[in-house]
């Protein structure tokens, strides 16, 4: 035998599979702060209290964007007695193409 190569592969999927999962939650932070941002912006204001509880939370795959005041939903939807003035809805289904770009920046980096 002229000339012989020898050569051994190492599985390196679980630091590929961290390192995505760490880009995945960098976009979404962004995202997190994208929407919040819209839906501050949206909210309709009475005391401002609404307006100043617009949070986001994230995990490995998703991003929540909301307010934990008893009357965020009532807002959102309307009541028997009150229209509805939607912020949430608008924030994230008008501005989708900055959630790609900014989901698409975080795995491009």
């Amino acid at each position: 035998m002229g000339a012989s190569f020898k050569f051994s592969l190492s599985d390196n999927s679980n630091a590929v599979l961290h390192a995505m999962k760490s880009q995945v939650r960098q976009g979404l932070e962004q995202c997190g702060v994208i929407a919040q941002g819209h839906a501050t912006y949206l909210c309709p204001v009475d005391t401002g209290r609404l307006r100043a509880s617009i949070d986001y939370v994230t995990d490995d795959m998703s991003m929540t964007v909301g307010s934990a005041t008893e009357y965020a939903k009532k807002v959102e939807l309307g009541g028997v007695k009150q229209r509805a003035q939607p912020y949430i809805k608008p924030a994230i289904a008008d501005h989708v193409s900055e959630y790609e770009r900014a989901i698409k920046e975080a795995l491009e980096s």
